[in-house]
């Protein structure tokens, strides 16, 4: 039937003539049985009309209504004059006509902007009466299924549209029954294959409405799905990606693995070799220094002032050696070594530090001021003691000659953390060399005029990171250094 209106709505001329043939056939057929119908031909004009009207509308009708009036009066009436009583008829005959017109015209416009709108939508729409067989397909359901509306009409939906499991293959329940059978919207499952006409198979996602009329009736269902070949192909293509990713992590996890262990095998290779060298190296150092201090000693009679120098300064070398010794070994062990954390009393590891240095505090007449008390932070007991004795014995040491060092330890509270202080009225550090003082064998000044191995601030900061600290200074030539580091409260 949609066909049918569909050809005379683009054959506008050839609807009229269809309007006039049709009161014809009426004509005709009312004519062929006048002796029975006496003197009521009307309905089938009236049906004339109404057809007219299904067809093309208002002005089809209206044509058809005039037609018919003529035909009525000359089949029937031709040998009685013309009277108002006819012109009254006919006149109404028009009117129903055109009002009957005038509505066809208006379903057939609302008819055609819903077919218009379900063949302009992108996904695919099947509509079906309350028996579930087929009334329409837009050309994006004819192109996905392989059937032509033409032939699809009629047909039931399992027909046109077949379904499966994509993983069993097994067939799947049409949702179109259920919206009818329930009244609601129903949505595929996941994983649905279309089977088309030529077998072919396509994954789609489609949902089921049904068409309800005024009354509230079901009287059809809308079936709207989408073809989601090119979704699925990327989500494989994802799947895949993040699969590979995953194969990848895991080998690359597994060769890093590999090589920490191999790199803490070699750690802890080179840190046995490091102790056995330390000890190596140690046990000559104290020999020569042993030996030179009995030379000063038990030989001092038979040695003149050059040789007594000479074997002073085999005493200081050996001395230093030992200590850079010491302090690389502290190094490397910071390093690698694990530095178990917990509550440490900061004043209580600055005073274990200042005692530790007595010896240069009483020589150097040093004045030392401390808050109390510093507070209680997260640290190594061990690591930050010997933070704190490297900290000091800098202030202590790098000061003006003549000058009696005069250091203030002092604290500030942060919101999670604290940042303790070391105050000196040292030389200073300028600002260009703030930084690198805090490098392994990192020297401003020659051994003679400060003596030290240049690692004892990279001992400072290599424990405090790994006490989850930071260390820095603020200083200016000449007017002293302050040195802070900040660790978390405790």
């Amino acid at each position: 039937m949609a066909m049918i209106r569909h050809f005379f709505s683009r054959h506008s001329g050839i609807v009229y003539v269809a309007a006039i043939a049709l009161v014809g056939a009426a004509g005709a057929l009312s004519f062929a049985l006048k002796p029975w119908i006496e003197r009521t031909p009307s309905p089938f004009f009236t049906a004339a009309v109404v057809a007219a009207a299904w067809i093309g509308g208002l002005r089809p009708a209206l044509v058809a209504a005039l037609a018919a009036a003529f035909f009525r009066h000359f089949l029937f009436f031709a040998d009685s004059p013309f009277t108002s009583e006819d012109l009254l008829t006919s006149l109404v005959f028009l009117v129903v006509g055109g009002f009957i017109g005038l509505l066809f015209e208006k379903l057939n416009a609302r008819q055609e902007w819903l077919d218009v709108t379900l063949r302009s939508i992108g996904d695919a729409a099947i509509a079906t009466d309350a028996q579930g067989r087929v009334v329409f397909l837009n050309p994006v359901a004819e192109k996905w299924t392989g059937w032509k509306a033409s032939e699809a009409m009629g047909k039931p939906l399992s027909d046109v549209f077949k379904i499966v499991n994509e993983i069993t293959r097994g067939p799947v329940v049409n949702p179109v029954d259920k919206a009818l059978r329930e009244g609601t919207i129903v949505a595929l499952a996941n994983h649905t294959l279309l089977i088309t006409k030529n077998g072919e198979e396509m994954p789609i996602e489609d949902t089921a409405s049904p068409i309800r009329n005024i009354k509230g009736q079901i009287i059809g269902a809308i079936l709207v799905f989408q073809n989601v070949t090119d979704r699925r192909r990327a989500e494989n293509a994802v799947l895949k990606a993040q699969e590979q990713m995953k194969n990848y992590a895991a080998e690359l996890e597994r060769e890093v693995a590999a090589r920490t262990a191999d790199l803490r095998h070699a750690l802890k290779e080179m840190e046995g070799f490091c102790y056995s060298m330390a000890h190596d190296l140690k046990a000559p150092l104290r020999s020569m220094r042993g030996f030179a201090e009995m030379l000063s000693h038990e030989y001092a009679h038979a040695l003149d002032k050059n040789g007594l120098d000479y074997a002073r300064r085999i005493q200081m070398s050996a001395g230093k050696m030992n200590q850079l010794v010491n302090d690389l070994l502290q190094f490397g062990w910071l390093t690698h070594a694990e530095v178990p954390l917990g509550p440490v009393c900061s004043k209580e590891l600055t005073t274990h530090a200042l005692k530790s240095l007595a010896q240069e505090i009483t020589a150097t007449h040093a004045r030392i001021h401390m808050d109390n008390p510093l507070p209680r932070v997260l640290a190594n007991p061990t690591v930050l003691t010997q933070v704190l004795t490297n900290l000091i014995s800098n202030a202590i040491k790098f000061v003006p000659p003549g000058t009696a060092p005069d250091l203030t330890i002092r604290a500030e509270h942060h919101s999670a953390s604290a940042r303790i202080w070391v105050e000196d009225n040292g030389i200073g550090i300028a600002p260009e060399f703030q930084e690198k003082i805090f490098g392994t064998f990192q020297r401003l000044h020659s051994a003679d005029a400060y003596p030290g191995t240049g690692i004892g601030l990279a001992i400072v900061r290599k424990g405090l990171e790994r006490m989850n600290g930071r260390v820095g200074v603020v200083s200016e030539p000449g007017k002293g250094s302050r040195f802070w580091f900040e660790l978390p409260l405790a």
